[in-house]
């Protein structure tokens, strides 16, 4: 089962981009990273990418999930 996601915008030096990325620590312990983001210009623009996958991946555990009591 899946307790948390973790999401990150990394800057990539060279290039000067940002980069998001979303991963999750499964059972074992191990992170596995679950979508990683087209490089964006800006943070900002980052930042909008990730907050759609994360919605969509959220939205997708909720449908999964059931209704919560």
């Amino acid at each position: 089962m899946i307790e948390s996601i973790d999401f990150n915008i990394r800057m990539m030096l060279e290039t000067n981009e940002c980069v998001p990325t979303l991963s999750f620590v499964d059972p074992d312990g191990r992170r596995q990273q679950v979508w990683q983001g087209d490089p964006c210009a800006d943070v900002r623009t980052a930042s909008e990418a990730l907050c759609l996958a994360l919605r969509k991946i959220t939205n997708a555990i909720r449908a999964q999930r059931g209704p919560v009591h």
